[in-house]
């Protein structure tokens, strides 16, 4: 009897130990835009990362020449961080070689992405914005997206990502059972991964261990890599195992070889756009690196 009262206590303490109860973790930002349409059969996403608007060495012409063709083909566009170069006395570049102020840096990049507002689904930080947000609590990110999108009712500024977000792009018609084709596009800035490209694969190919998506996009690198897993997913209402396509993509930049680089013996990187074509009629992504 007492063995069996005892045995009873350890299970009920057990089942009382505490857990982690949290089930809400982030939130998926659908993608509301007039070209994502029901007759649409594809749809061009094109990632413009690590501008570095600022440095001497930012190709800006080839950044204009990215955005006029994204006008032309109705292509979403996702900024995967580093808009502006924002060296600050204690970063590795120096503000003394920079033409432009951080603050007018921040205003440069307003007045060239006003026209392609429309156009755009969310704007990240990254490391150079994070810069100023450590010493000052200022995250140019937040300056930039509330001049072009304002602000929503709580005062937070729209499609403003500071580390990374979920968005959810629906639109065409799967040709078998005429639901909307639904893609899961997970984006943040990125970080270090080593000199070789392998690294930084590894490094984001790690983010498959925990991330959903169909398509995960990073930048900060300033290379061209892209990459497709497969990983299985249960379906437990239908008992079954389902594989899945997980498409990685790491973008260039449009930042030349800086003297930092050249002091680092790095070499030089490609520059360019990240560019994805989903498919409207089934579950499909082409991923495309071009410069």
């Amino acid at each position: 009897m007492i063995e069996a009262a005892l045995k009873e206590q350890t299970t009920a303490n057990v089942l009382n130990f505490p857990q982690d109860t949290t089930e809400r973790v982030g939130e998926i930002f659908t993608i509301e835009n007039e070209l994502l349409t029901r007759d649409k059969k594809y749809q061009w996403l094109v990632a413009l990362s690590d501008l570095h608007e600022g440095s001497m060495n930012c190709r800006h012409s080839l950044l204009l020449r990215w955005l006029s063709w994204c006008r032309e083909n109705n292509a979403l566009i996702l900024f995967p961080g580093d808009l502006i170069n924002n060296s600050l006395i204690n970063s590795v570049g120096s503000p003394y070689n920079e033409p432009l102020s951080p603050e007018k840096q921040a205003q440069k990049v307003i007045r060239i992405l006003l026209p392609y507002k429309d156009l755009i689904i969310g704007i990240i930080g990254g490391n150079h914005e994070r810069r100023t947000q450590k010493q000052a609590g200022f995250n140019p990110i937040t300056y930039i997206a509330t001049a072009l999108f304002g602000c929503d009712k709580d005062g937070y500024p729209k499609q403003c990502y500071p580390e990374e977000c979920f968005l959810k792009i629906q639109f065409g018609k799967n040709s078998r059972s005429g639901d909307p084709i639904t893609y899961l596009v997970f984006s943040t800035h990125g970080w270090g991964g080593g000199r070789k490209s392998g690294g930084t694969l590894n490094s984001t190919e790690s983010l498959l261990e925990f991330i959903p998506a169909d398509l995960i996009i990073t930048g900060h690198k300033h290379v061209d890599i892209r990459s497709v897993k497969v990983r299985y997913e249960a379906d437990i209402r239908n008992n079954c195992i389902n594989k899945k396509l997980v498409h990685f993509m790491v973008c260039p930049s449009f930042l030349d070889r800086e003297d930092y680089a050249k002091t680092k013996g790095l070499a030089p990187t490609p520059l360019g756009a990240g560019v994805a074509l989903l498919n409207g009629k089934k579950k499909q992504i082409i991923t495309l690196i071009a410069g």
